[in-house]
């Protein structure tokens, strides 16, 4: 019986000191909001993390930076508006991906939505386009390592 109690201790023992310190030590992980400002701040937001090209059809309007400690990386997401649909939108991005030496997998595209995921050394993309009947929405994110 007590075999199996120290078993069962020592198993608990390791994830629980691992929560313990990771609560102590606090997370590193921060997230900042860029909304309601003007498209050369939404830009200046963006920074240098975002790699890939933009679609210059659209506006930009907000911009999201999230810094994560594990593992360790930057996501940066910008939404935009444009007056194209949503399969332009996609070849637009994934052309112009694929010339900057991207890979472009995961291709959706339907007249009110299109998605692709996109992937270039260790850094990765994602874009979703969905439209309602007015402008297109555009949300691009890239996520890169630290």
């Amino acid at each position: 019986m007590s075999l199996v109690i120290n078993r069962r201790i020592r198993q608990l023992a390791v994830p629980l000191c691992a929560l313990i310190c990771l609560t102590a030590c606090g997370s590193q992980d921060t997230t900042t909001s860029y909304d309601d400002v003007n498209e050369s701040e939404a830009q200046a937001a963006l920074g240098s993390d975002f790699t890939v090209p933009y679609y210059d059809k659209a506006r930009l309007f907000s911009v999201k930076r999230s810094v994560s400690s594990m593992p360790a990386s930057v996501t940066v997401t910008g939404s935009f508006h444009t007056k194209d649909d949503c399969p332009s939108v996609s070849d637009n991005y994934s052309r112009r991906l694929r010339i900057d030496n991207w890979v472009v997998t995961d291709i959706e595209k339907e007249p009110t939505k299109a998605s692709f995921k996109a992937h270039k050394d260790k850094d990765e993309c994602t874009m979703s386009a969905t439209n309602d009947g007015g402008e297109t929405a555009i949300v691009l994110s890239v996520k890169t390592p630290k």
